[in-house]
């Protein structure tokens, strides 16, 4: 799903995923395979597969994507918990103050297993973006700035039952401010009273 999004993302935005430097979120990463290794070492014979043990780690897919494509540069994974998609922003966001360039920035959480699933119950979900301090105006769709926590800063729309709760689902209101026009501040934040947010101008875009 990350390898998915971020390819998406920076297709449509025209940049090369061999140059881009790129920040992967995810709330649990490759928790599926980590419980698995977990089952090994208490029911066989507490050996681990070292296949397996170099996908149950956080960077996975940072790793996997940046082989595929080519990519010597900056890559880096981020766990927040609800607050990944804020905090894969932030990373981002800071990237392109200091390095400039073009950031790829991919969030993705699957479903929690057992024996973790009580009370986190949804759907996988992947959403990127890329951000650029140097984009044309023909491929930019909007201006992200003013990033801050914003009391009382609420999204308005309401999220899918089956997505509601993926700690993904935080950048669902970032990419429909960024697709539907208009200038307004958005929450990267869900259910917080105190969110963080950006400023998203989509240039008045119908």
């Amino acid at each position: 799903m990350v390898v998915e999004v971020a390819e998406q993302a920076a297709s449509l935005a025209g940049a090369a995923l061999s140059s881009t430097a790129n920040v992967f979120g995810s709330s649990l990463g490759e928790v599926q395979t980590a419980i698995d290794q977990m089952v090994m070492i208490e029911s066989e014979d507490g050996l681990l597969s070292p296949t397996r043990f170099k996908n149950s780690v956080h960077n996975t897919a940072s790793g996997l994507l940046s082989i595929a494509a080519e990519n010597r540069g900056f890559s880096t994974a981020v766990a927040g918990g609800q607050a990944t998609v804020a905090m894969s922003l932030l990373e981002a966001l800071s990237l392109l103050e200091t390095e400039g360039g073009t950031v790829v920035v991919a969030v993705a959480d699957e479903p929690v297993p057992d024996p973790f699933k009580e009370g986190h119950e949804y759907e996988a979900l992947a959403v990127g973006f890329c951000l650029s301090r140097d984009a044309s105006p023909e491929r930019s769709l909007a201006r992200v700035a003013a990033f801050e926590r914003r009391p009382g800063c609420r999204y308005a729309g309401e999220l899918p039952e089956p997505i509601r709760g993926n700690p993904a689902a935080a950048g669902l209101p970032l990419l429909e401010a960024v697709l539907g026009g208009g200038r307004l501040t958005v929450p990267l934040e869900l259910d917080e009273d105190r969110p963080y947010s950006v400023e998203v101008d989509a240039g008045g875009r119908a």
